[in-house]
């Protein structure tokens, strides 16, 4: 979500991303309604949330204390987009040297690192 730089309310966009963002009520009813996983922890333990026997994998990976997500970085998502880039090629045959290629990886997102800090 995200609020343009042209709109005419953005407090009131503000307070709406808020409001889906936060209120675990309303995560559990998009969830609800979109047969999504919810997106914070006390709306997982909701008794009101229904889950999908689909998506009971990733609600057990979203409750383990185990679980992480790459954390925020100042050059933004480049370092997953530049490993991303990286496995694709590999995975299509692109990349003859796995060793080299991530050698190279390694070196590209070392880089992009520098770039936000």
């Amino acid at each position: 979500m995200g609020i343009s730089k042209h709109a005419k309310n953005p407090e009131a966009a503000w307070e709406l991303i808020k409001y889906l963002t936060t209120n675990d009520k309303t995560i559990v009813k998009l969830a609800n309604a979109l047969k999504n996983v919810p997106t914070t922890t006390g709306a997982t333990n909701d008794p009101e949330l229904q889950v999908e026997p689909e998506f009971k994998t990733f609600m057990d990976i979203f409750a383990n204390p185990n679980s992480l997500t790459s954390p925020p970085a100042a050059s933004g998502p480049a370092y997953q987009e530049t490993f991303g880039t990286f496995a694709t090629n590999w995975q299509s045959g692109k990349v003859k040297d796995l060793d080299a290629g991530l050698a190279d990886a390694d070196k590209q997102i070392n880089s992009v690192m520098t770039l936000g800090g």
